[in-house]
């Protein structure tokens, strides 16, 4: 998430709804419907489910797609790099 620039990108969203006026559990609802909003866009929807359709989101997209999308394609390369870590 981070190299696709999520940080950055909820870092923006949050003094946006600050700016609005969000604060505290509006706040906390309003990051959370950006952070969906962002895997959505960079993933799927159903990979907002939770963690583990996250990790198959991503997994199957980078091991069927002859031209994964970014993130797919970020999450295998650090998959990867945490394999070769292992051996």
């Amino acid at each position: 998430m981070q190299q696709l620039g999520y940080f950055d990108y909820i870092r923006v969203e949050r003094a946006e709804w600050s700016r609005m006026g969000y604060n505290g559990r509006e706040l906390n609802e309003a990051l959370e419907f950006s952070k969906k909003e962002f895997i959505t866009k960079h993933i799927s929807e159903y990979a907002n489910k939770n963690e583990r359709e996250f990790f198959a989101e991503c997994f199957s997209e980078y091991m069927t797609s002859k031209k994964p999308r970014e993130a797919a394609r970020i999450f295998g390369e650090v998959l990867k790099e945490i394999m070769e870590g292992l051996q």
